[in-house]
């Protein structure tokens, strides 16, 4: 099984941890390939015949650290560098025996969006994501679409890197629906299916919650617009005396600041791109998370931190489940007034968030734990090699 990826590193996201899950739920040989990043090894282990390749040159833009090659002057190097590398790991794919060979997200390099190549797809596909030449099965997975974020600039661009597949595994369901209605009928030969992100909650065990009247807020995530980084300014503002908002983000140099530029000082705990250890304890020392997110679905952040006993407050949206209204959580309309009501509440909330906590660990281990991920994920696998639909 090849899985090919970019930024597969510690607090990359859900992603990275969801290639970690299937690598757990299956015995089948993997090979991640993905790119270098300073500070991290060649090669790496996730369990034996499951192996990471970071392929070169370092991809500066996913260091969290300041860079200088990552000044505007020298964007021409840093594009050059892109397209080596992609070109690099492509040619690994191909000289690569696999079974399937699943492709997560669409690896596009941002310099690429730069130069506004993505109003040529047909272009940007033979140099950067042709895998039109490589034989085995394959499969793309959905983790998320520009097209359903960033408006119809990226419309053309992933509905021909996508159309390349014979099987989509979508993460949320409203992706799903999306394909269906915003690409139809010109586009629909490929088979989806819905693979949902998993929680490991053996790892992400039940806190009891924090004593106190004090009540602590936690957010985890990438620091993106998306991911709803406005509304946590909002939150640390309106928070009572006495409480806090503590932060887990991942993203580069820049992400982080611009999020401490967009927070008010003395009212947030950040820590960035921190450890999966660090992430369990943060949501085990919180009494509630606030996961903004601006799109519909739900996130892995949500299922970690009710795994742990945490409620979930998000956005009204679609295809939120496992945060449901009053039995394991909160949908706010998506104002500034509503977040600032809501934060002000919390203090007096604190036998709920409890209560709540309780009811989502259960629904957690029930729906989204590793046993039926992996049923999905081996269902999927099946279907491909069987060329049945899912």
């Amino acid at each position: 099984m090849i899985h090919y990826f970019d930024g597969f590193y510690p607090a990359s996201g859900g992603v990275e941890a969801y290639i970690r899950d299937i690598a757990r739920v299956t015995s089948d040989p993997g090979l991640v390939i993905t790119d270098a990043v300073r500070g991290l090894p060649q090669e790496e282990i996730v369990r034996a015949g499951f192996e990471v390749r970071r392929v070169g040159p370092e991809n500066s833009s996913l260091d969290a650290r300041p860079r200088l090659v990552n000044r505007r002057a020298f964007f021409p190097a840093r594009f050059l560098a892109d397209v080596l590398r992609t070109r690099k790991k492509l040619g690994i794919a191909r000289e690569t025996r696999s079974r399937i060979l699943q492709a997560h997200g669409l690896n596009i390099p941002g310099t690429a969006f730069r130069l506004r190549l993505e109003r040529r797809p047909g272009t940007l596909l033979r140099w950067l994501a042709d895998f039109d030449r490589i034989g085995s099965p394959k499969i793309a997975t959905v983790h998320g679409l520009l097209s359903r974020t960033s408006g119809n600039r990226f419309t053309n661009l992933e509905r021909s890197f996508y159309g390349a597949f014979d099987h989509l595994a979508c993460v949320d369901r409203s992706l799903i629906r999306f394909i269906e209605e915003e690409w139809a009928p010109s586009w629909g030969h490929a088979c989806l299916h819905w693979c949902p992100n998993a929680v490991d909650t053996k790892f992400f065990t039940y806190a009891d919650p924090n004593p106190g009247p004090a009540v602590h807020v936690g957010f985890v995530g990438r620091l993106e617009r998306s991911r709803g980084i406005d509304a946590l300014a909002t939150l640390a503002r309106s928070l009572p005396a006495g409480s806090d908002l503590r932060v887990a983000g991942a993203g580069n140099a820049r992400d982080l600041r611009v999020f401490r530029d967009l927070v008010p000082p003395g009212r947030v705990k950040l820590s960035f791109n921190a450890t999966r250890d660090d992430v369990r304890a943060l949501l085990q020392s919180v009494d509630v998370l606030f996961n903004p997110v601006l799109v519909d679905g739900i996130s892995r952040a949500s299922l970690e931190a009710l795994a742990t006993g945490r409620p979930v407050a998000m956005f009204a949206g679609e295809d939120r489940h496992p945060v449901v209204p009053g039995h394991t959580g909160f949908l706010l309309e998506r104002t500034d007034e509503a977040v600032a009501s809501w934060a002000r509440s919390l203090p007096a909330r604190k036998e709920e968030l409890a209560s709540l906590g309780l009811k989502g660990r259960d629904l957690v281990a029930r729906e989204y734990s590793l046993d039926p991920f992996g049923q999905r994920i081996r269902d999927l696998y099946r279907h491909v090699e069987q060329g049945t639909a899912g």
